[in-house]
């Protein structure tokens, strides 16, 4: 190719590519919509807001929060998946619209690959409670008491194939254990049945576990992060408690549809990475047992591969279960 033609070639792609480099230049321009695939007044919901309070000052345009519940986050996901990929519209995303809900019998309206991963916000251990009439008081009396009565012992999960369920088989696995899921349309009547003692163990999200165990209600016996929680500083890791490597978090992070160019995606990361650094923000996820996101883009996409994975592997071995 001749020097003119070479040169003419750079001329166009740099005319063809000026508005892109504009718009990205102009990012945001406008307000900004977080879609958060769940219902107002939940833990989810008041992290999205956290969220989106401080990206609006940081990009410097309003960032409205658009609850989205239902089918298990997939009608919020859709919804992004579907979107003009301009950095305007993102979701709150989750470990199960990302690493449970791809893996499930039930058809999705999204796939995975329709995102680009933007950062991670938070993480959300969680703790296993049994009721305070149950007579094992730790881990260890628990799993003995499980070999000694096959089937005896049973856990609450909120749902079939929900993270709770998901998340109880995997300590089932981990421990060797023959006990078996109780399925509860929510938190609220399983936790009833808890306290009475009619399911003896629960998997549950830090905020409402160790709210439960200070109030008395229930009774902590470990948490399934990698370490222990300024929460709750005397409550034992899996792996103190004698189960090493058994980890469980539900996770939020924001994505955007996969299209959107990298300088707005960038963009969205700093004010992501802003956010959680933020100490007020911090002080309110720490308080409630959170984790803040501590990983760059590129670890948050590596933390979704080998979430999906883990969570894969259980699926396959309850499918019978699910379908």
């Amino acid at each position: 190719m001749s020097f003119q033609r070479r040169l003419l070639a750079t001329a166009t792609l740099g005319i063809l590519a000026a508005p892109r480099i504009a718009r990205s230049q102009a990012f945001p321009g406008r307000p900004l919509r977080l879609v958060v695939p769940f219902p107002p007044g939940g833990a989810s919901d008041i992290i999205g807001r956290q969220l989106a309070a401080s990206m609006s000052e940081t990009l410097g345009q309003p960032v409205i929060v658009d609850n989205r519940p239902g089918a298990n986050t997939a009608i919020g996901a859709e919804t992004v998946a579907r979107a003009a990929p301009d950095g305007l519209t993102m979701l709150l995303v989750t470990s199960t619209t990302l690493a449970i809900a791809p893996h499930l019998p039930t058809p999705l309206p999204y796939r995975v690959d329709q995102f680009a991963q933007v950062g991670l916000v938070v993480k959300m251990p969680f703790v296993m409670v049994s009721s305070p009439l149950y007579p094992p008081a730790t881990m260890q009396a628990v799993i003995a008491d499980a070999r000694a009565r096959p089937g005896a012992v049973n856990f609450a999960s909120h749902g079939r194939g929900g993270s709770a369920h998901l998340v109880g088989e995997l300590w089932r696995m981990a421990a060797g254990v023959d006990i078996v899921a109780v399925h509860y349309t929510g938190n609220a009547p399983a936790t009833v049945d808890l306290i009475a003692n009619r399911v003896q163990l629960m998997f549950d999200g830090t905020p409402t576990a160790l709210a439960a165990s200070r109030s008395g209600q229930l009774r902590a016996l470990a948490i399934m992060s990698d370490r222990r929680s300024p929460a709750a500083p005397d409550l034992p890791t899996m792996a103190e408690a004698g189960l090493p490597g058994v980890t469980a978090y539900s996770w939020y992070g924001l994505s955007v549809p996969a299209a959107t160019p990298e300088p707005i995606v960038a963009r969205l990361d700093a004010a992501v990475t802003r956010a959680v650094a933020d100490p007020t923000v911090r002080a309110r996820f720490i308080a409630d047992g959170l984790e803040p996101g501590d990983l760059d883009r590129a670890g948050f996409n590596r933390m979704v591969s080998a979430e999906s994975e883990t969570w894969r592997r259980v699926i396959t071995s309850i499918r019978g279960q699910i379908e």
